[in-house]
């Protein structure tokens, strides 16, 4: 009859520990992410909500963006989207960082230095050599404005 996990030995328990593994790790969780992937796929196309989750999901490298929220002097409310298209992926180390402009000699207010980042996107040209590219605050546009 219904008795407790201490009443069966030890080689029972561990039969019954893996035979619960087997059970979440073969059947559940790929259930459940199915079922998941499905509510996203219909949200998303059909109901014209969650756009976020289901966007988020799909993991696209390039497409980012993010808020910048500012409230004016009679107390309104400004969104920002600000995005990019295509994300950086190769950097260098930025050799006017450590002039005297740079962020390297200014460590206290690093922001008010004339290169205040440390690192340069690049991209490759067709000879196997890397070319800065413009730095991603030049690429930004607005997305969206809300106000």
């Amino acid at each position: 009859a219904g008795g407790s996990i201490a009443a069966l030995t030890r080689l029972q328990t561990i039969g019954y520990y893996i035979g619960v593994l087997l059970y979440f790790w073969v059947l559940a969780t790929p259930t459940v992410g199915l079922i998941f992937g499905v509510y996203l796929y219909i949200s998303g196309n059909w109901l014209h909500v969650h756009y976020d989750e289901s966007f988020s999901a799909l993991q696209v490298e390039d497409r980012k963006a993010f808020l910048r929220l500012h409230i004016d002097s009679s107390g309104n409310l400004e969104v920002y989207s600000l995005g990019l298209r295509d994300v950086p992926r190769e950097w260098r180390e930025d050799p006017r960082w450590k002039s005297h402009g740079g962020g390297a000699f200014n460590l206290d207010m690093p922001h008010e230095a004339e290169f205040p980042s440390r690192w340069m996107p690049v991209k490759p040209t067709g000879r196997g050599k890397m070319q800065y590219s413009d730095p991603p605050e030049d690429l930004l546009e607005v997305v969206d404005y809300l106000k």
